[in-house]
């Protein structure tokens, strides 16, 4: 019943965004079944560019603090609202405590992934997209890691492996395979691209395999940003 509802929401969300969604190329690549979507954050416009752009129903990843209404307003002020909008308590909190507030009703009606990064591979988070990756069902991860300094060029920052954990998990426990879809978001020019999915099978996730499949996604969106950019730059696989 859960689930129905928030299918329900996302399609109000999706019809919602359709005045100036962002242009899908490489739709072609979209897999018919479950999958682990993986795409670059964009600061605050790739999560909604991507909802709003894939005709695919995603279960997105979400900091925890986000999908509560006690720590909402001051992660979003910390996160958004100061650094990004430039605001300024008290008047700055004010206005991130109401969209806080929005946001969480806003998330919980997607039937989102809660995240408590500092729990690792212990998170709850891993069991509940295990859950519906076994149904069918897809998930949407941002795997960059906020601590490290973004690329010059792409804005792409290292990738954390913990989406990788999930996929490893799914093939060891369920046979596989299961295909990662990298997603690039590209801003200045409205456009998500989606690109050929890499498939995770039970071989090629032992002995290290997490790590290469984290940065093999992470290369992969790199690089078609530079090349939408039109620049002419070292593959992060090749220099890898």
């Amino acid at each position: 019943m859960r689930l129905a509802l928030s299918d329900t929401s996302y399609g109000l969300t999706r019809l919602w965004g359709a005045p100036g969604r962002p242009s899908v190329i490489g739709l072609e690549n979209v897999p018919s079944g479950p999958a682990v979507y993986v795409g670059n954050h964009a600061g605050p416009d790739g999560p909604m560019a991507i909802l709003r752009a894939l005709p695919v129903r995603l279960h997105p990843w979400a900091i925890s603090d986000m999908v509560h209404h006690r720590t909402a307003p001051r992660y979003f002020y910390e996160d958004v609202g100061r650094p990004v909008w430039g605001l300024r308590e008290p008047l700055g909190m004010v206005t991130c405590t109401l969209i806080g507030h929005l946001a969480v009703l806003f998330l919980k009606s997607l039937c989102v992934i809660p995240v408590r990064k500092e729990e690792g591979l212990f998170d709850p988070c891993f069991d509940a997209s295990l859950a519906l990756l076994q149904q069918g069902r897809s998930v949407l991860i941002f795997p960059e890691d906020p601590a490290m300094a973004p690329d010059p060029i792409s804005q792409v920052r290292l990738f954390r492996t913990g989406f990788a954990w999930l996929c490893a998990r799914y093939v060891r426990e369920c046979g596989g395979p299961l295909p990662v879809v990298p997603l690039m978001v590209h801003p200045p020019s409205n456009s998500v691209t989606v690109l050929p999915p890499i498939m995770v099978t039970r071989d090629n996730v032992n002995h290290g395999g997490t790590r290469r499949l984290c940065r093999k996604a992470q290369a992969a969106i790199h690089n078609a940003y530079c090349q939408r950019e039109s620049l002419a730059t070292p593959s992060l696989e090749r220099a890898a």
